[in-house]
């Protein structure tokens, strides 16, 4: 059973700080969620009753508070150290080299020597006693994270059979100081739209069972014999697929660049009786990977919400993200090209003239989970006057100054704190009071650069140096934050990352950002969360407190609300994500309907 203490719905199409002091009895607009999340039940949303309002305390005169830092189990993270299938890398032993070859299909040969993109060969690695069930290039950055290989590949060497012997990077191990039985696949990646090992346009072959032995010289075979392909949609009712090339993008990097997305109509969009003939339009930007699974669930969102008020009736356009990098956030970036520029003049424009979408800032309106999250709060605050609200939950790294636990303004090192001690990527709760760290930062960027020395490995830092970094002189590449063998931060990095930081751009502009933010940006994060961004967001909380603070005490109109930030005790990121498709659907359609574009 969920139970909620619900912020009770206000529009923003017309708001003031004068109009909102004086209904100083409603609702806090940035209070520290005392929301008790006993558990997390999805139940079809047509059935639930709107959320009950309860009165909550006004915000205090003080900055809010920080949430406690969580500690790690000791036993836990020592057991996590001391994985059977690492323990002969570290014993002193001089292993023989195993003898890896990979073998090409003729018509996998012919592709490969034609290609004019950077080519790479991937050897992914899995111990077979793994829970997980996909193949290992698909899982290769799960945590926890398992033995990955890499060797640079030029057209003019490719020949039937390549041997992977020798001149490799591997991490954190190469296989002949491994025990154990492993699943070993290989790739080839030079798709030039997408980053992860199983994207469109990488060779690919089926996983090998292999036993490994550190004290023999052990034979891999494998094969790449086929390349993947997007291959036809599955079709779904009520759902249109948009491809279109950008001009803006195409022109930025030097070859075509096709913008998708998909346009998921209600139930009443071909109705010629309906009470509407215009629409307005949620735009929803998925996390990485997550674009088809997103239209599927959208889908089947507005088919059982219709005709109920749990979710807005309205036009939703699902839109992909993925990018050469990895999740580009549609950021205008050196490495991406103007990804902003191109949504907001070009894909936009052309789904209001095609469709019947009503074209005002009030009727568009953005939802993202994770790293689409975060866009949906970038493109608010970037462009107030195309977008009239933001509903974002578990946002990516709102605040540099807690990226992960990492300060990247005063901290010297990504991998290891002041203490010297190792920081974590990744945790799970581990009862009330800890939690197990299932992947460390410097595991993380090590295996990123493994796979992709060029920054192209799909894995966060990586997406992160390509939204946020300038390229290196010479190579185009964008730059990492920090050097992949030492952790040392690059300042140089750090100061073209600052000009995307919201809580830094919200703190010194108090007119714009603030403002906006204030004014339509929904946010909602756990205590919980694996990347700890609840700390992050409740630094922006606290700006967004001490600029409406402020602005009483000088008389100045700030405003304060109708957005809100909420922090939902006890709620990992899994929990947010069924919390925030119950609120956000209410919230939506009450903007939608206090804006006159729902009945």
């Amino acid at each position: 059973m969920t139970t909620l203490q619900a912020h009770t719905p206000k529009s923003h199409c017309n708001n003031s700080a004068a109009q909102h002091v004086s209904q100083s009895s409603g609702q806090p607009l940035y209070d520290p969620a005392s929301t008790m999340l006993s558990a997390a039940v999805l139940l079809p949303i047509a059935l639930l009753g709107p959320p009950r309002a309860v009165p909550l305390p006004q915000p205090a005169a003080t900055p809010v508070a920080l949430p406690a830092q969580r500690s790690i189990e000791p036993t836990q993270r020592e057991r996590r150290d001391k994985m059977p299938m690492f323990a002969a890398a570290a014993d002193g032993r001089v292993f023989l080299s195993d003898n890896i070859q990979v073998e090409l299909a003729p018509s996998v040969q012919e592709m490969l020597k034609e290609s004019s993109l950077p080519l790479r060969l991937i050897i992914c690695m899995r111990a077979a006693s793994s829970a997980q069930a996909q193949a290992p290039a698909a899982t290769a950055f799960d945590a926890p994270l398992q033995p990955i290989g890499s060797f640079a590949l030029q057209p003019s060497d490719v020949k039937a059979t390549l041997d992977c012997s020798r001149d490799g990077m591997w991490w954190p191990c190469p296989p002949e100081a491994l025990d154990g039985l492993f699943d070993v696949q290989a790739v080839i990646t030079g798709g030039a739209d997408e980053s992860s090992l199983d994207a469109v346009g990488n060779w690919i072959g089926a996983p090998v069972r292999v036993p490994l032995d550190a004290d023999s010289q052990d034979r891999i075979h494998l094969t790449i014999d086929d390349r993947i392909t997007a291959g036809a949609r599955a079709p779904l009712r009520g759902v249109e697929w948009i491809e279109r090339r950008s001009a803006l993008r195409s022109a930025a990097l030097g070859r075509d660049v096709i913008q998708r997305a998909a346009v998921v109509f209600p139930a009443d969009y071909s109705n010629v009786h309906a009470k509407r003939r215009m629409w307005p339009t949620v735009y929803v930007i998925p996390p990485q990977g997550e674009f088809v699974q997103q239209v599927e669930d959208m889908t089947q969102m507005l088919r059982v919400a219709s005709g109920s008020e749990a979710w807005p009736n309205a036009v939703h356009v699902v839109l992909d993200p993925s990018g050469a990098y990895g999740h580009h956030a549609f950021v205008d970036s050196m490495a991406n090209g103007p990804c902003a520029s191109a949504l907001v003049q070009e894909l936009i424009p052309a789904l209001e003239q095609r469709f019947r979408l009503i074209p005002e800032p009030s009727a568009r309106v953005l939802l993202g989970h994770g790293a689409g999250g975060w866009a949906a709060l970038w493109l608010a605050t970037e462009y107030p006057r195309v977008f009239g609200a933001a509903f974002a939950s578990c946002p990516d790294a709102v605040d540099f100054s807690s990226i992960v636990g990492v300060d990247i303004y005063r901290d010297e090192s990504l991998f290891l704190s002041a203490s010297g001690e190792s920081r974590a990527a990744l945790r799970v709760p581990f009862g009330p009071k800890h939690d197990l760290v299932t992947l460390r930062i410097s595991e993380e960027v090590l295996a990123a650069a493994t796979v992709s020395p060029l920054g192209r490995s799909g894995n966060p830092w990586d997406e992160w140096a390509a939204r946020f970094s300038p390229t290196g002189a010479g190579s185009g590449m964008p730059r990492r934050l920090c050097d992949p063998n030492t952790g040392a931060i690059d300042p140089v990095v750090v100061e073209s990352w600052s000009a995307f930081d919201l809580v830094r751009r919200a703190s010194r502009d108090r007119d714009s950002t603030a403002r906006t933010l204030a004014s339509v940006a929904r946010i909602l994060v756990g205590d919980r969360d694996r990347r700890m961004r609840e700390v992050g967001v409740a630094n922006l909380q606290g700006v967004l407190l001490r600029h409406m603070q402020a602005a009483v005490i000088e008389g100045i109109d700030f405003p304060i609300g109708p957005g809100w930030i909420e922090i939902v005790r006890g709620a990992d990121e899994a929990d947010v994500r069924v919390l925030a498709q119950l609120r956000f659907g209410w919230e939506m359609r009450d903007h939608l309907v206090q804006c006159g574009h729902q009945e």
